[in-house]
């Protein structure tokens, strides 16, 4: 089997409708590589075509396919079975291996497949699941502080270092094992695993303290609602007409009034009376 079959690292797994499984695969023309896992256990199947021509001729009595047009119904059907629900996929589990039975249609004739994954070993159920998870993370991990560093430096004014400025793709201190993916010691994985664990506590550390300050500097000063109470002048426009209608302050007002009236002068004051005409008759 070719090299570029037998590598799915670079694969994503992908949700097996109404089941507990994922799969991830790659189909060519000269056969497949297929692995599905509920997480605890894995299965897998690797096989040429001439195996793929066999199981075919096995389960479809007097059929003749050629066996590049079997891989690519084959490949076409599990896709459509992942992406939607389709009555097309249906899976078995057997205490050691699943089958899962696919169905199409050449030439207006239906055909089925089974795809038959064995149980695979705990140690590449660890290679295939464990490591790449904890690989991820890591990786997740040292970039979060990469961005950290860069933050604190642009705050504090500084200026940063060649190193952040580069693309965050290299490893860093993450074990060479882990990242080739191959020959992983076990105390490497654990050493990776306790790092994550201990990285999340202290960032919920942190996170709680921060929480804590915010809530006593937001018990020492002011609401901020409070202070939005204050009276201040508001200018409101009347039905987007050229009308400002201002309100004030009372005391600016007083104060105002103060200034814009002029002072008159005091006059003296004199009482006129008017006399009385007395008729004589």
């Amino acid at each position: 089997m070719s090299d570029e079959l037998d590598d799915l690292s670079t694969v994503d797994w992908v949700e097996v409708p109404d089941t507990s499984f994922i799969v991830k695969c790659k189909f060519s023309d000269v056969g497949y590589n297929v692995m599905m896992s509920d997480l605890t256990r894995l299965y897998g199947e690797q096989i040429r075509e001439s195996e793929v021509q066999e199981r075919f001729c096995k389960l479809n009595p007097y059929a003749e396919m050629k066996t590049s047009v079997i891989i690519k119904n084959v490949k076409e059907t599990l896709e459509e079975g992942l992406r939607v629900k389709t009555s097309t996929l249906t899976l078995h589990q057997l205490p050691e291996k699943l089958v899962l039975r696919l169905e199409f249609k050449a030439a207006q004739v239906s055909f089925i497949y089974d795809l038959e994954l064995g149980l695979l070993s705990a140690d590449q159920l660890r290679d295939n699941i464990l490591v790449p998870t904890i690989l991820n993370a890591l990786l997740n991990h040292q970039k979060h502080l990469e961005l950290k560093k860069k933050y604190e430096a642009l705050e504090n004014g500084q200026l940063l270092p060649t190193s952040m400025n580069k693309a965050a793709d290299n490893h860093g201190n993450i074990h060479p094992d882990l990242v080739s993916k191959k020959n992983i010691p076990v105390k490497a994985l654990v050493e990776a695993f306790l790092k994550i664990q201990n990285s999340n506590k202290e960032f919920s550390l942190q996170i709680n303290k921060l929480k804590r300050k915010e809530s006593l500097e937001s018990s020492a000063s002011p609401s901020k609602h409070s202070a939005s109470l204050s009276p201040k002048k508001i200018a409101i426009k009347a039905n987007d007409s050229s009308l400002n209608i201002k309100y004030e302050d009372n005391n600016d007002v007083d104060e105002k009034n103060c200034e814009s009236k002029p002072e008159l002068p005091q006059q003296p004051f004199e009482m006129k009376v008017k006399k009385k005409k007395i008729l004589k008759l």
